[in-house]
């Protein structure tokens, strides 16, 4: 999530194991989706009981329906930048099942067009738990570029 009305684009990439990833070229990908690509102001109006509303929020969402075993690697990339100053990008992991359980929530600070940051990387073990949590950078955006052209 980052701030409200900001006109920037902020894309969320998520790699499981395996390798296979979600992002915006990519929404659906074995148990991982992209439920919400945020672009920042573009798209958010919509008509609401004749009236058009905006949507203030800008947040992007992931959803894995079901764990396996393994790294997940959560990455931000500031995709679209119109201004000079970094942009502060919050970002929450939660596992929900059996019972809601905060992973991850940290703040990554974005320096424009082309950032590519890892905010975390976990481990599920065999029991469906988290093992481990890693700030270690890995980026996935070259790996994702060259994965649509495939």
């Amino acid at each position: 999530r980052w701030a409200d009305r900001h006109p920037d684009d902020v894309d969320t990439l998520v790699e499981g194991p395996g390798g296979k990833l979600v992002w915006y070229h990519n929404r659906d990908t074995g148990l991982m989706h992209l439920d919400r690509d945020d672009r920042g102001l573009f798209a958010d109006r919509i008509e609401l009981d004749g009236r058009e509303v905006s949507n203030p929020i800008n947040q992007e969402t992931v959803s894995i329906r079901a764990l396996q075993p393994g790294e997940y690697v959560v990455n931000v990339l500031h995709y679209q930048s119109n201004y000079s100053e970094p942009l502060p990008v919050t970002v929450k992991v939660e596992k929900l099942n059996p019972s809601v359980s905060l992973v991850f929530y940290g703040t990554r600070e974005l320096g424009g067009a082309g950032d590519e940051q890892t905010a975390v990387r976990f481990t599920i073990d065999a029991d469906g738990n988290v093992a481990g949590t890693t700030e270690l950078q890995k980026k996935l955006l070259t790996r994702a570029v060259q994965a649509s052209k495939s």
